[in-house]
């Protein structure tokens, strides 16, 4: 009897712990969720849709990780932020399909690839594009 009890509270704390070590993991530190709060301020006002910009920001991330720079409007995509045009043009494609439910027309990834180079190069095209009619 002893030993069930002790296989059941073995369990038991072996499932609070990968509960908890989950929750850990998908949470946002408290600086990530400064950074994302830094981003977003910096175009307060500027009446870009909320939504692109907080897909924005999250797509960048995703692909930025911690091995690079902060991402600012000024941060350079490639120099400062290591995104080849295929990491923007997958990010210009998500934040899109996720804010708009559709995906850019050829020619607008087009356009991204020649005049896009920074972070809020990036945001102005996506808000162009958001705005505009999906193209037939």
């Amino acid at each position: 009897m002893i030993q069930i009890v002790v296989v059941v509270v073995l369990v038991a704390l072996a499932a609070a712990f990968a509960v908890a070590t989950t929750r850990a993991l998908h949470a946002p530190s408290e600086a990530e969720t400064d950074r994302r709060h830094d981003f977003l301020a910096a175009y307060d006002g500027m009446g870009f849709p909320a939504d692109l910009l907080v897909q924005c920001y999250e797509q960048l991330a995703r692909r930025v990780g911690a091995r690079r720079g902060a991402i600012v409007p000024g941060a350079r995509l490639a120099e400062d932020l290591g995104l080849d045009a295929t990491d923007v043009e997958d990010v210009a494609v998500l934040v899109l399909a996720r804010v708009q439910g559709r995906v850019p027309a050829v020619r607008d990834l087009d356009r991204l690839d020649l005049t896009v180079r920074t972070v809020d190069e990036l945001v102005h095209l996506l808000a162009e594009l958001h705005a505009a009619e999906p193209a037939r």
